[in-house]
């Protein structure tokens, strides 16, 4: 891989710096990548797609020509990455991705997709028309977790989102230190993140509001939302004898 591919922005990272400037920067900057039950029902749910048997292969499925694990890269857009799936029907090509969880619903109830999701895909279409020099004008997201097969316009708004996380990328890449966590209106995407163990965004808020060490008395930081649970007194005793247990096999071995 020569040194201009590597300096390529992953087109998963548009997904991460839209959710979370934070996250984005602790994956990609600082290589911390921690796995949970989320990560990896997301690697089950894309075991056909990353199956190298079907890598750069296309298949006809009725109308519908169908090729999985392509990878482009574009020096123009500084974006790299591997696209699920990508049909064409009718003369017109347009990307496909599987997401682990379930589609979002609008206020009438019907599937819709995720912002970050959304931008995420826009950089596959970017990628396409920078590739193969022909427009993309839609694509769309599987959502695993529903079942539910949603479409998404490239709109010229969504394409500037996209052009923007990328930006962004590099922007948060040339910093010496993470950016800080989310605000409490956003706090609820913390749940679920593989990185909140390492990220402590309630811990780090609350050592920002910590006064001057010449002050005696303070108040602590108001909206602070626990996104990692208390450890209640079983949980407490299940890791002391789950580590007794790991030090016991390190003897053995």
């Amino acid at each position: 891989m020569s040194a201009i591919e590597t300096n390529l922005i992953p087109l998963r990272a548009l997904n991460q710096v839209t959710y979370c400037p934070r996250l984005y920067y602790l994956q990609y900057v600082d290589a911390v990548m921690p796995i949970n039950e989320h990560v990896e029902g997301g690697l089950f749910d894309h075991r056909r797609i990353d199956d190298p048997e079907l890598a750069h292969k296309t298949r006809k499925e009725g109308e519908v020509s169908k090729s999985r694990g392509i990878h482009l890269g574009s020096e123009t857009l500084g974006l790299s990455g591997v696209l699920d799936l990508i049909e064409e029907k009718n003369g017109e090509s347009y990307p496909v991705e599987t997401k682990h969880g379930s589609a979002p619903r609008d206020d009438d109830g019907q599937p819709t997709v995720w912002d970050n999701d959304a931008v995420q895909l826009c950089g596959q279409a970017l990628l396409l028309e920078e590739v193969f020099g022909s427009p993309v004008q839609r694509g769309f997201l599987f959502y695993a977790g529903s079942r539910e097969r949603v479409e998404v316009r490239f709109t010229d708004a969504l394409r500037a989102k996209a052009r923007a996380a990328i930006d962004e990328c590099r922007r948060l890449s040339a910093q010496d230190t993470p950016p800080d966590p989310l605000p409490a209106e956003l706090r609820h995407r913390c749940f679920g993140c593989s990185l909140a163990p390492v990220c402590l965004p309630e811990e780090t808020l609350y050592q920002f509001g910590l006064p001057q060490a010449a002050e005696e008395t303070f108040a602590p930081p108001t909206a602070l939302t626990r996104v990692l649970p208390r450890p209640t007194k079983e949980l407490s005793c299940m890791y002391r004898n789950r580590a007794a247990t790991s030090a016991n096999a390190a003897n053995i071995w």
